[in-house]
């Protein structure tokens, strides 16, 4: 997988000018934010880390740029924790609360997002974090994950998704590779991680490959 400068000030400067030429109007009611997960087939490789830091890095530079009058505001990004068996966005920033178990009980709405939302200043990202007990996110169906990222798409530019490593689950493989935009797949070297992305690149395919 890749997290080249290149690809990361592309997704900036195609969401720059969509702002500039108009069509980047939350007001409408066409899902505007673009979709990046990061996935993997097994832990350990900087999955996490490499999502909060693209998160920061296009939150950060989309500031500069407002600043230099390249694009009328910076880019609003939120960065999704959904490693929902073994969550760790929250572990990095170092807070555990609220979590999206809170939108999924009280209703997927932009009053219940901004509630649970939490934004860090240094950073200048938003996060959505996991419950830190894997069974809690056990109670919230797919499709209501599908659902919370759709309202996100009306809320943020640039929407993050930290997903787990279990990418034949309904949720990755049904719902979250299709609707993205993009996908950084991470892995090292090794011989078993070389072996896991030739079995998720079997398994994810293209949708054209799917029909």
């Amino acid at each position: 997988g890749s997290t080249s400068k290149g690809t990361a000030w592309e997704i900036i400067n195609n969401e720059q000018e969509a702002t500039m030429s108009g069509e980047a109007d939350h007001n409408n009611h066409e899902s505007d934010g673009q979709i990046i997960t990061v996935t993997s087939s097994k832990g350990g490789t900087g999955k996490t880390t490499i999502s909060i830091s693209l998160g920061q890095w296009i939150s950060l530079s989309s500031i500069k740029s407002a600043q230099k009058g390249l694009i009328p505001k910076p880019l609003k990004v939120c960065v999704v924790d959904l490693d929902v068996h073994n969550s760790q966005i929250g572990t990095v920033i170092g807070k555990w609360q609220p979590t999206i178990l809170e939108v999924a009980l009280n209703g997927v709405n932009e009053d219940t997002l901004e509630r649970t939302i939490i934004h860090d200043s240094r950073s200048q990202c938003d996060f959505l974090l996991s419950p830190k007990l894997p069974n809690a996110a056990d109670t919230i169906p797919p499709t209501k994950f599908d659902e919370i990222i759709k309202m996100l798409q009306y809320m943020y530019d640039i929407i993050v998704l930290d997903t787990s490593v279990e990418y034949t689950s309904e949720l990755l493989g049904q719902f979250i590779y299709p609707m993205s935009d993009r996908i950084i797949f991470v892995t090292t070297l090794d011989r078993r991680s070389v072996t896991g992305l030739r079995k998720w690149i079997l398994f994810a395919g293209s949708p054209e490959d799917k029909g």
